[in-house]
């Protein structure tokens, strides 16, 4: 088993893994921002809007 070849998938499993996060956030953060355009101020008040939307 070659050492290096492992350290190359190791490597691109955690870039994978980390575009991925950041894929899901993004698309968290934009439904949330859908959300609060759609509802307008009945849910301004969540902790959630208070979290992303200070």
């Amino acid at each position: 088993m070659n050492l290096n070849s492992s350290k190359d998938e190791y490597r691109a499993f955690i870039w994978s893994t980390t575009v991925l996060i950041i894929l899901l956030q993004c698309t968290l953060i934009m439904s949330l921002r859908l959300n609060r355009y759609i509802f307008g101020s009945l849910n301004s008040d969540s902790c959630i809007d208070s979290i992303f939307f200070p």
